[in-house]
This record gives C-alpha cells, structure tokens and sequence, in this order.
C-alpha cells in the first residue's frame, strides 16, 4: 500500500506505563488519516499480517523481545522497514516499534513524531 489513507494499521496498546500516553496521542493523530486500524492482540499474528500484505503498517511500544523477532524478520524479508518511533535500530533494548512498507513506514514515524517527547509521572 502506497497512501496512508488507504492503509489498514495494526497497534499494540501497552499498559499503562511510560509508552502509553505516547500511543494513545499517536492513535489521535494516525487513526483518522487511515481506512482502518486494528488491535488483534497477537503481536506475531500482526507482523505476518503486515508481511503478507493484509495490513500495511503497524506501531507499538513495551513488548518482549521474544514477541517480535520472528515477525520482524518476516517483515524485513518482504522488503519491509522495521524501526523504533524514532526510526532507530530495533534490537533486544528496544522499547517502541514501527514497521510497514517503506512509505507507510515514514509516514507513521513522522507521525508519531509528532506526538513528541515522552511525559511519564507516577500514576498514569
């Protein structure tokens, strides 16, 4: 998929923890400037979706490593962009979570960009 607007997003929702408030202001951004967006609860599942081509993008934050190595590399396999919200390495340290087509990719992470720095205070 070439154009946002078309694109079926997949998200991951963390608990409430440093990333959440992040997401959810990014999901306020993202979500109307797409045909649709899904939280499966099956991170694995939405890699492979977006891998395969049934979603176009997906963003998330605070998962275990364990849950996307593999639908990491099936993403970058397809031709695929895997990248933090910053558009940083993902490795075993990562803490947030982009991948898509490259377009798509881009898209989300200046959108998510602009949701700016992180703000976390106990008790959120």
């Amino acid at each position: 998929m070439e154009a946002l607007n078309k694109s079926f997003i997949a998200i991951g929702v963390p608990y409430p923890n440093t990333y959440y408030q992040k997401v959810i202001a990014a999901l306020k951004l993202i979500t109307p400037k797409t045909a649709a967006f899904r939280h499966m609860g099956a991170v694995a599942l939405d890699q492979a979706y977006v891998a395969s081509g049934r979603f176009d993008g997906i963003f998330f934050a605070e998962l275990g490593w364990w849950d996307i190595a593999a639908g990491m590399l099936l993403i970058q396999e397809a031709g695929g962009v895997v990248t933090t919200f910053e558009g940083g390495l993902v490795d075993k340290e990562y803490k947030t979570y982009i991948g898509g087509g490259s377009k798509i990719h881009r898209e989300l992470v200046s959108l998510i960009g602009q949701v700016g720095p992180i703000r976390f205070e106990r008790g959120q």
